[in-house]
């Protein structure tokens, strides 16, 4: 199979390797953002428990989870994340 010339790679024009680029882009973008799954409040809705189901990559890296999902505790007032991001875990079982 013949590779192309960098002088028939230059002919391209520039809108398609944009294109190219943005594609390539959104992709890397997808394939690492956690996707929300569920979020719950607390009865006094002092704080905010949010799920997030693995983005693609951490669910390449932990394959032999069988579900495994980001978890986030937030104070609803001050809009803060306590206690940072969980680590990657099964549905209430940590890892």
């Amino acid at each position: 199979m013949d590779t192309l010339p960098v002088s028939s790679a230059k002919k391209v024009p520039c809108l398609v390797w944009c294109l190219v680029w943005n594609a390539l882009l959104f992709i890397d973008w997808f394939a690492a953002t956690p996707r929300l799954f569920n979020s719950y409040n607390s009865p006094r809705c002092v704080y905010r428990l949010e799920i997030h189901d693995a983005s693609l990559l951490q669910r390449a890296i932990h394959y032999d989870q069988k579900i495994p999902s980001l978890v986030r505790l937030y104070h609803v007032n001050s809009r803060a994340l306590l206690r940072g991001l969980s680590r990657v875990c099964v549905r209430g079982v940590t890892r």
